[in-house]
């Protein structure tokens, strides 16, 4: 059966030949590195990088763990309103967003969480979203890892 995402066929093969690397890390693992252009609440752009580590267990790939970071932390943080309420905390609750860490890839594809597009990381739906995209990309690479174009 083939795979079903949340997003369309044009929009997941552009991030996943545009925004996304995948390294080998010598053994059962697979560093998959998601290069991500966001917006502030001020509308300020900022780069993510989102890392998902994946191991490979009887064919299938598990989600090791995962990350988020923005380049440039302090300027990205200081001009969104959850940061201006909230400060460090607001980090902490990025840093701890690492949705289906210990499940399988495939899993992304089911992931009913509450999502809601948004350039910034404000709200738990917001970062669901790119986490969607991101995971949901990394699937659709590795089962479609001759299809290069745009």
């Amino acid at each position: 059966m083939p795979a079903c995402y949340a997003f369309r066929d044009r929009a997941l093969r552009r991030w996943s030949s545009d925004h996304l690397r995948l390294e080998d890390m010598g053994d059962t693992r697979l560093l998959a590195v998601f290069d991500y252009r966001g917006s502030s609440c001020s509308n300020d752009a900022f780069d993510m990088i989102f890392e998902v580590t994946l191991e490979s267990v009887n064919g299938r790939r598990r989600i090791v763990s995962s990350r988020l970071r923005l380049h440039r932390e302090t300027a990205a943080l200081d001009t969104m309103c959850a940061f201006g309420q909230a400060g460090s905390l607001f980090k902490a609750e990025i840093d701890s967003c690492r949705p289906l860490e210990g499940r399988w890839l495939e899993d992304a594809l089911e992931w009913e969480a509450e999502v809601e597009p948004a350039g910034c990381l404000c709200e738990p739906t917001y970062r669901n979203h790119k986490w969607r995209i991101v995971l949901q990309t990394i699937h659709y690479r590795l089962e479609n890892p001759h299809d290069d174009t745009a």
